[in-house]
C-alpha cells in the first residue's frame, strides 16, 4: 500500500545520525533552495529515481531492501514546485489514504512557519492494510519553498513504538529548508 501511495503521490503532483542536503535550483531564477534531513545510523539509500521534475529517494534500514521492509523513509522534491497549495496536498494524501484503507485515521495537521516557509506535519494510520493484513503508519512533512516543493514520509509496517515514534518526530522536526540568497530564508540556521 505504501509504495501505490508514493505512486499515486507522483501522480498526483506532476544516535547518531547521518545529513543530506538536497539543492532545489530553479532554471530561471538565482535562488537556491537546499533541503536538509538526517538519517539515523546504520540507514542508508535503497532506491533513487528521477521523473520529470521530481527526484525521489528511498532509505532503508541496512539489511533490509525496498521490497521487504519494515520501516522506510521516502525523500520527494518536486523541482519548479507543485500547482497545490501545501493544505491541498495534505487533504489529498489523506482522501487518496482513506480510499485505500478502510478505517484511516489521521492526526490533525500540525503547522508552523520554519525558517520563513510553510510546513505542515501529520500522521496517518491504516489499522489493516488490505493487502497484508497488517497495520501501517505514515508520518509526513510538507515544506512549500520558493522554488521546489518538499515532502518527507516516514513508514513502519506496524503501529511503532513510542521511543521509535519520537526519535522520528525529532528528526522530521529536523528537515528544513533554507535559501543561501534570500535573508528570511537563511541557512544560517
Amino acid at each position: 500500500m505504501y509504495q501505490r501511495l508514493i505512486i499515486i503521490m507522483i501522480v498526483f503532483c506532476q544516535f547518531s545520525c547521518s545529513s543530506h542536503i538536497e539543492s532545489a535550483e530553479a532554471k530561471k531564477s538565482q535562488v537556491k533552495e537546499k533541503f536538509s534531513y538526517s538519517l539515523p545510523q546504520n540507514w542508508g539509500l535503497g532506491y533513487k529515481v528521477r521523473q520529470k521534475n521530481m527526484l525521489m529517494k528511498e532509505f532503508i534500514p541496512k539489511g533490509q531492501d525496498v521490497k521487504n521492509w519494515s520501516e522506510m523513509l521516502t525523500i520527494q522534491i518536486f523541482h519548479g514546485g507543485i500547482n497545490r497549495t501545501a493544505l491541498d496536498f495534505s487533504n489529498g494524501v489523506k482522501h487518496l489514504w482513506a480510499q485505500a484503507c478502510p478505517g484511516a485515521n489521521f492526526s490533525k495537521n500540525f503547522t508552523r512557519i520554519e525558517n520563513g516557509y510553510q510546513a505542515i506535519y501529520w500522521k496517518q494510520i491504516c489499522p489493516k492494510n488490505p493487502q497484508t493484513g497488517k497495520p501501517e503508519t505514515l508520518s509526513l512533512k510538507i515544506i512549500s519553498g520558493n522554488d521546489s516543493f518538499y515532502v518527507a514520509q516516514k513508514a513502519w509496517k506496524s503501529l511503532p513504538l513510542k521511543k521509535d515514534n519520537d526519535l522520528w518526530l525529532g528528526l522530521f522536526f529536523d528537515i528544513a529548508v533554507c535559501d543561501t540568497t534570500i535573508e528570511k530564508h537563511s541557512c544560517s540556521m
